[in-house]
């Protein structure tokens, strides 16, 4: 019953009109930009010549990969994932969808779960699309055939970082759009906090910054994000900083750091917050759908 929910949750949610054109401003998001939004440890963009370098092109081309993985999660994710679920729980609101749940006897613990799978799923399959197709046209595009960098450690940190980040951080928008809903059973407002959530980090610094998004937030200073991104190049005991062009904005030198506890702690803590918004979310979603 799980298995068949889930399946006929996704088709309906593909045949949706809207969410086919959030996906279609997704793939814009991605590449309106072109290929220049990549940059370096010190700011500076990556480009063609770099990957010529001997000496720097090793540690370029792992973040410029690491990058294919990450940038989906944050800059279309979010957006996209919080449309989709928005719509599709408020119009199982409106159809009294407690009432079809009570008639065919499906509990309401497994029409939750599966929910939850449904938009995990398409979550994971937009951001490998949008991985893959901009890869293949920034490899095509960007990189030159007498590339100097190595090329196994940079595709080992891409498939990495693809099951870490799939496993913690995409659960965080799927969560707190669910249970924004739950809470207001306004559709728009999982979408607003979802837009907040991904942007806050670029608003706010400081002490709440350093201590708090450093773990909770993956965000591209994030102690996950660092050590995904450089543990194939640096000892599991050494702890790196990352000189950041934010730091030009007014963050302080020195609060990027990671090690492999630091990763730990972070990814376990992207878990933990979706696991106990989810749970809320589930009493208070049943009690609203049985209200509706």
């Amino acid at each position: 019953m799980l298995l068949t929910s889930v399946k006929n949750n996704i088709k309906s949610i593909l045949r949706d009109p809207t969410t086919i054109l959030a996906f279609i401003a997704a793939v814009i998001l991605c590449f309106i930009d072109g290929f220049d939004w990549y940059t370096g440890p010190d700011g500076s963009f990556i480009d063609t010549e770099i990957f010529l370098n001997k000496g720097i092109a090793d540690g370029y081309a792992r973040q410029t990969f690491f990058g294919f993985v990450n940038r989906p999660i944050h800059y279309l994710l979010f957006p996209f994932i919080a449309i989709v679920i928005a719509l599709n729980l408020f119009k199982d609101k409106r159809t009294e969808m407690y009432d079809v749940l009570s008639a065919s006897q499906m509990p309401f613990r497994t029409y939750y779960i599966s929910r939850l799978l449904s938009y995990y799923i398409i979550s994971v399959v937009l951001c490998m699309m949008m991985t893959f197709s901009y890869e293949i046209c920034y490899i095509i595009i960007q990189i030159p055939p007498e590339a100097v960098f190595d090329w196994i450690p940079v595709l080992i940190t891409q498939a990495v970082a693809m099951p870490v980040m799939y496993t913690s951080v995409v659960w965080i928008p799927i969560a707190w759009s669910v249970f924004f809903f739950s809470l207001t059973g306004n559709h728009i407002i999982g979408i607003v906090v979802n837009g907040i959530y991904r942007y806050i980090p670029l608003m706010i610094n400081g002490f709440v910054y350093t201590v708090g998004y450093h773990y909770i937030h993956a965000t591209t200073v994030g102690c996950l994000h660092l050590y995904v991104k450089d543990w194939i190049a640096y000892p599991e005991t050494q702890r790196f900083a990352l000189v950041h062009r934010l730091i030009g904005y007014g963050y302080p030198e020195g609060m990027y750091y990671t090690s492999f506890l630091d990763a730990i702690i972070a990814y376990l803590t992207q878990i933990v917050i979706a696991a106990v918004l989810f749970t809320v979310s589930y009493f208070l979603l049943k009690r609203r759908f049985q209200r509706a």
